[in-house]
């Protein structure tokens, strides 16, 4: 279900958020990203009713969002049952869709250049560059069906967070299937180590990806899409639900 109370500090929420895009200390999150054939080893580090999912509009690609982004509707209770509330999107008749988002450790994952001005360093194809590999903090943006396996799995194993977990990719586009399954089949659950458990606390804020922003803000504000590495597609060379 949502997380949270979908509809409260939504004021509060925008001013940080426009508060840390003008100090330029905005964060950059590092996204889950397979490509066709590819698999990663990842630790999830929400389960159960602490996973974040919202139904969301998806608006149109303009010239400074080329891919789109998608909102959090307005209309929306906390198990996203419809409750009456105006909504810009709704009104607008914009394509109202579902996204859950969940943080994860992935293990190995490209590390990312970046310049002075905390963008991504790019090479002569418009490829970011890779200096190397390691655990890092990213989030798993996705639709209804990953999130439907996401609760099974958290059913089955007693936690999603109880092992780390291997996920391989099948497919692009609309024709996309990830298969989710215990990295160690044999191993059962076992706890975060020291490092693991360090490197969660940097786990970002998934507010953003369920709380609608207020009517008159609505549509208006850019911090729902704050990073390149959404569009990226970083493709490692490394080995949904809840109420509808």
């Amino acid at each position: 279900m949502p997380k949270g109370k979908v509809f409260t500090a939504v004021q509060e929420i925008e001013a940080k958020k426009r508060g840390m895009a003008e100090s330029g200390n905005q964060t950059r999150k590092l996204f889950f990203r397979l490509g066709d054939g590819n698999s990663a080893v990842v630790r999830f580090l929400e389960e159960s009713d602490d996973l974040s999912w919202a139904w969301v509009h998806q608006l149109p690609a303009t010239g400074q969002n080329k891919f789109g982004i998608k909102i959090p509707c307005r209309d929306q209770g906390e198990t996203g049952e419809p409750i009456g509330e105006p909504c810009p999107g709704c009104e607008r008749g914009d394509k109202r869709t579902f996204q859950g988002a969940v943080n994860i450790i992935w293990r190995d994952a490209p590390v990312l250049e970046r310049d002075e001005s905390n963008r991504l360093v790019r090479d002569a194809a418009n490829n970011p560059v890779i200096s190397g590999n390691k655990d890092q903090i990213a989030v798993w943006i996705s639709g209804v069906t990953v999130f439907e396996d996401l609760e099974d799995l958290d059913k089955t194993y007693n936690g999603l967070a109880s092992r780390d977990f291997l996920v391989k990719r099948r497919g692009s586009g609309l024709n996309t299937r990830y298969t989710i399954s215990p990295a160690d089949p044999d191993g059962g659950p076992q706890k975060m180590n020291k490092a693991d458990t360090t490197l969660s606390l940097e786990k970002y804020d998934l507010t953003e990806y369920v709380l609608p922003p207020t009517y008159a803000t609505w549509g208006k504000s850019t911090w729902q899409t704050n990073s390149e590495e959404a569009a990226a597609n970083i493709t490692p060379k490394a080995q949904s639900p809840f109420q509808r």
